[in-house]
């Protein structure tokens, strides 16, 4: 887990994964761009009659690029774009991306869609200035966001380990001798007692399970697919699958931290932190508020 940084840029952000975020910022974007030209009608854009149909039409059209923009570069450049590792600089970098590529559209449509004469000193200069004053509100905006996740995070975390110091989650639900069970395959059952696992981690194509065995922690490489993992584990009430590369034991469960990113979850012995995708959140409360 990152801790806050003298470099403001490194501090920890939160990505936005979903479908819904990126379709809802494409949206927004696009929205601007109708606006810009309807409202603003750069360029001398009123010469033309058709200002509200080239506002559509670039509104529309800076929704569509976006969202293949954004869909191309996630998928070729996965390890950039990962939630454990980005920051308030990336954020930043990549709404300045935006920013252009938005900027780039509006002038273009305007261009080719209202027959209007740009000179290329027009087009420069307009980019320029843009991109000047469209930088500080993506700067102030991502700072006060991080500022305002990093507090609701840290908050919430204090509220959760209340319930796990009030209830003494450690070995409350799972007996000496349940064993965890996986089938690997129809003839070969993984299994080892529960109060000996850990968490499970997902690297890449490999799955390790993390164990106990005396005071010594050790890894066991398993021949599963994450889809199957996480079907086997789901009625399992100590097992919280908490994010795409994660599940614990929450029995091993003693205490929580948050930042901008989301929450932290630190097993007893281990030292490396869990993180918890957004996406269960709500799932990770559930549980500790059943116990």
């Amino acid at each position: 887990m990152k801790h806050a940084s003298s470099n403001i840029f490194d501090n920890p952000y939160s990505l936005v994964q979903s479908i819904q975020g990126h379709l809802m910022r494409c949206m927004f974007l696009g929205f601007f761009v109708f606006l810009m030209i309807w409202f603003f009608q750069p360029f001398e854009a009123s010469a033309t009659s058709k200002v509200f149909a080239m506002s559509i039409g670039a509104g529309g059209f800076t929704v569509i690029l976006l969202a293949a923009f954004n869909k191309v570069l996630f998928n070729r450049y996965k390890a950039y774009f990962n939630t454990d590792y980005w920051t308030v600089g990336r954020e930043i970098k990549w709404g300045i991306l935006n920013m252009l590529l938005v900027l780039i559209t509006l002038i273009v449509f305007v261009f080719l869609f209202g027959q209007i004469q740009l000179a290329a000193q027009q087009f420069f200069t307009f980019l320029l200035f843009a991109t000047l004053f469209g930088i500080l509100p993506i700067f102030l905006t991502t700072l006060y966001k991080q500022s305002s996740l990093k507090r609701m995070y840290h908050k919430s975390a204090e509220l959760l380990n209340a319930k796990l110091n009030s209830r003494a989650l450690l070995h409350i639900n799972s007996k000496i001798d349940s064993l965890f069970k996986l089938q690997l395959s129809p003839t070969n059952v993984f299994q080892i007692p529960m109060n000996s696992l850990l968490y499970i981690k997902v690297i890449e194509n490999e799955i390790l399970l993390f164990h106990m065995e005396g005071e010594n922690i050790l890894s066991t490489a398993l021949v599963i697919s994450r889809e199957s993992l996480a079907a086997q584990t789901q009625a399992i009430t100590d097992i919280l699958d908490c994010h795409q590369n994660y599940l614990v034991n929450l029995t091993k469960l003693i205490h929580i931290t948050g930042n901008a990113r989301g929450y932290y979850l630190h097993l007893s012995g281990v030292m490396e932190l869990i993180p918890v995708s957004h996406f269960f959140d709500a799932e990770l409360k559930r549980r500790l508020s059943s116990y």
